[in-house]
């Protein structure tokens, strides 16, 4: 629906992406207007993350789960690691179907990235989905990128408490912010 604002769309807006509809610019400006340094914000944790990847990188990091990506457009999380690793991989999970529709789209043709429909909590589903089966070696480090995860605080620990049983010991967790997927205004 292109005439109703979508959270992945929004924070794209925000962003300064391309990859968003006059609905979604609407319900930014609408944002913008209730908190003017949502935007700053936003950019800001985008950076920060962008270096904790670099830094997972620089340790010899080759592989990055990003729960919660909404559309990782510009700048997302394959883009920074590529520009380091061009042969590393990258997952990218969100529950959102027109963001994960639009990841497949952009990003079809490269093999080192998967997509998955998937509630970003749902740990069991990220890791048994076969793009994850397929481009993540569970005995080698792991970088997990969290952006927009459970807005409770509780089920945030939770899942980070599932991840380090999941993964190995020497991974690393870098987390960012959103808008507020489901916060977006009518």
């Amino acid at each position: 629906e292109l005439d109703r604002p979508n959270g992945a769309r929004v924070d794209n807006a925000l962003l300064g992406g391309g990859y968003n509809f006059a609905a979604d610019r609407r319900a930014a400006a609408a944002l913008v207007a209730a908190d003017p340094a949502i935007a700053y914000r936003i950019r800001a944790s985008r950076t920060a993350v962008r270096g904790a990847i670099r830094f997972a990188l620089d340790r010899g990091i080759r592989q990055f789960i990003e729960l919660g990506c909404g559309i990782p457009f510009p700048g997302g999380t394959h883009v920074v690691v590529h520009q380091r690793n061009p042969a590393a991989h990258v997952v990218y999970v969100d529950d959102d179907p027109v963001a994960i529709a639009l990841i497949d789209q952009v990003l079809d043709h490269d093999p080192t990235i998967g997509a998955i429909e998937a509630k970003p909590s749902d740990l069991t589903a990220v890791f048994d989905h076969d793009q994850t089966r397929r481009l993540i070696d569970l005995d080698e480090p792991i970088a997990v990128v969290l952006t927009h995860v459970p807005d409770h605080r509780r089920d945030l620990t939770d899942v980070i408490t599932a991840l380090w049983k999941a993964i190995t010991p020497t991974a690393a967790i870098p987390t960012g912010m959103s808008s507020g997927q489901h916060q977006v205004p009518p």
